[in-house]
C-alpha cells in the first residue's frame, strides 16, 4: 500500500470544448412565476420546462401560422369560446 498517493480531482473541460455547452441566462420574471419554477424545481421538473418553452418562442417566432394553427387544434373549445367572447365585445 502506497500512503503518499495524492488523488487530483480531474479539471473540467471549458464550456467551449463541451460538446453540448451549459446555456446560462438571466430573466425578470414576476414573482408568481419564479414561484412556479421554484415549485417545478422541488419536483425535478424545471430543465424541462424552461426547454419546452424556449421550443414554442423559437417555433411561434420562425413558424408562426403552424403554431397558432396547432394551438388552435389542440385548444378548439377554448379559442372557440374566447373568439366568442370578443366578438360579443365588439
Amino acid at each position: 500500500m502506497s500512503w503518499n498517493k495524492i488523488w487530483k480531482k480531474q479539471k473540467e473541460k471549458t464550456n467551449q470544448l463541451r460538446k453540448d455547452p451549459t446555456i446560462a441566462f438571466r430573466s425578470n420574471l414576476s414573482p408568481g412565476a419564479i414561484g412556479y419554477i421554484k415549485k417545478l424545481a422541488a419536483n425535478k421538473q424545471k430543465s424541462n420546462f424552461i426547454n419546452q418553452a424556449v421550443e414554442m418562442r423559437y417555433f411561434l417566432v420562425t413558424n408562426k401560422k403552424q403554431f397558432l394553427k396547432q394551438i388552435l387544434q389542440e385548444d378548439y373549445d377554448l379559442c372557440r369560446f374566447l373568439l366568442r367572447k370578443i366578438g360579443n365585445e365588439k
